[in-house]
Parts: structure tokens; C-alpha cells; sequence
């Protein structure tokens, strides 16, 4: 069995504990850039720096086949990317919790054995002091760098279902299902 693993690491988590209880000023987002290589970002301002989340093409075994993918992270910034142009939504809310989104995704023979394992984030959903909740998604297609950024509630709800990860095989048994990690 091989294992793939793209989740965030403990550094990130422990990141992710100290906005428990900050304020959030803006959502800075851009639009989905075509460029030669595209991306997407998304910023959360929370007045001493940026959650900045992205999805970006890397090269990875991916089942097999060495290919780019996108793969979702969240980091803490100190400033916007120079070249960033921005849209900037006010948000103005306390963080209570945030849930990070991981999907375990397997394959397997007829016999039933394991022969890849791939850990990946879907997601992550912040949530606010009013109820509210702003997610960003990473999309199923494997190679799409977009990411889908929502506010309301029960945003888990909205996520696209692990199974979609079904539609990319014929000849393994495909296998997912998500895991939620919140950060409390």
C-alpha cells in the first residue's frame, strides 16, 4: 500500500488554534485567474496578518500517475502577494471554531487490499460569534486550483459528497469518506 498524505501538518493546526477568538475585518479574495499556470487565493485579515488559503498545481503521485494536482493549504502571511488584485468583502466577526475538511481517498484490487491511501484537505469552514460560517472548498476535479468560498450556515452540508472521487475510476475498487478535525 502506498500512502499519499496532503493534509495540513501540526504547524498549521497550531496556526490555526491562536485565530480562535480573533476578529476577521475582510475576506480578500481574487478571481479565478487565467494565466499559464491559474490559481486562486483568499485571504482572511485578522488585523496582525492573513489566513491565506490556497489550492496550487503541484506535481504528485496521484494513484499512480505522476500529474499535477491541486492541493489545498493554509498558511499564516504577513502581507497579500504583490501581484494580488483583490476583491475585499467587510465580514467584522469573532471566530468560535474552524473545521478542517480532509477526505480520505483509497483504492483497491478485487482481493480487497489497499493500494493507495491519498489524505487530502477538501476544506476548511470558519465559524463566527453570530452563527454565521464562511467555508472555502476545494474543488473534486483533481487538477482544478478553484476554490469555492461560501457564507452561511451549515456549510458542511453544501461540500460536494467524497463519492464524487468515484468518477475517476474503472478498473480499482475506489473508496472515500471525509473527516472532520475541529479547532476549538
Amino acid at each position: 500500500m502506498k500512502t499519499i498524505d496532503m493534509t495540513l501538518q501540526d504547524e498549521t493546526y497550531d496556526f490555526l488554534k491562536t485565530l480562535i477568538g480573533q476578529t476577521i475585518q475582510y475576506l480578500v479574495f481574487d478571481p479565478l485567474q487565467f494565466l499559464e499556470v491559474p490559481y486562486m487565493n483568499a485571504f482572511l485579515d485578522y488585523g496582525d496578518g492573513y489566513l491565506k488559503v490556497t489550492n496550487q498545481s503541484q506535481l504528485t503521485d496521484y494513484f499512480g500517475e505522476e500529474s499535477n494536482m491541486a492541493v489545498f493549504s493554509v498558511e499564516d502571511a504577513m502581507e497579500m502577494d504583490d501581484n494580488f488584485h483583490a476583491n475585499i468583502y467587510p465580514v467584522n466577526r469573532q471566530i468560535t471554531k474552524i473545521d478542517v475538511v480532509n477526505e480520505i481517498q483509497q483504492t483497491k484490487n478485487a482481493k480487497g487490499d489497499i493500494l493507495y491511501d491519498v489524505r487530502l484537505v477538501r476544506g476548511l469552514i470558519v465559524h463566527f460569534n453570530d452563527g454565521l460560517e464562511l467555508s472555502f472548498e476545494k474543488q473534486c476535479i483533481p487538477y482544478s486550483e478553484e476554490i469555492n468560498i461560501e457564507e452561511g450556515q451549515f456549510l458542511i452540508d453544501i461540500f460536494d459528497i467524497p463519492e464524487y472521487f468515484f468518477t475517476h475510476f474503472d478498473d480499482v475498487m475506489p473508496s472515500a469518506r471525509r473527516e472532520v478535525i475541529t479547532i476549538k
